[in-house]
């Protein structure tokens, strides 16, 4: 069973449970002085419901990294465990729908990981950071 799988009733049932679990170990890690990140798809507005409503009163940032359907397939392509997925402009498309203009769209296309990380921490944190001292061991 997948979250796009059949019977679709089921499949809706457990995506509702992942994101149940999703928010209660972000507010296990708020609680414990961490900040957390939840990197997953949010397809819809209810499922952003579904965080916002479970992670109150915590900060909620919509990210939505959309570096586009070719870039997609090309990176998709150079990954060991590559997967087929047709879906895209539907699943943006329909983002775009629900979120309209709410959260900060991101075309990472041009980016690697690295440098959309530091787009990223450079607006979310007070004074910027730096991509090496977030991925250093301590």
């Amino acid at each position: 069973m997948w979250a796009l799988g059949a019977p679709k009733d089921e499949a809706d049932r457990q995506t509702r449970l992942g994101n149940q679990n999703l928010v209660a170990l972000a507010q296990n890690c708020a609680q414990a002085g961490f900040t957390p990140i939840i990197d997953w798809i949010v397809p819809d507005a209810d499922q952003l419901a579904q965080f916002a409503d479970g992670l109150s009163p915590l900060p909620l940032w919509l990210i939505v990294l959309d570096p586009g359907d070719a870039a997609c397939r090309a990176r998709n392509q150079r990954r060991e465990d590559s997967f087929t997925f047709e879906g895209y402009d539907d699943l943006v498309g329909g983002m775009r729908r629900a979120f309209g203009t709410s959260g900060w769209w991101i075309d990472s296309s041009g980016q690697t990981a690295e440098e959309t990380l530091q787009l990223i921490l450079d607006r979310a944190l007070p004074g910027g950071g730096s991509v090496r001292e977030m991925l250093e061991p301590m």
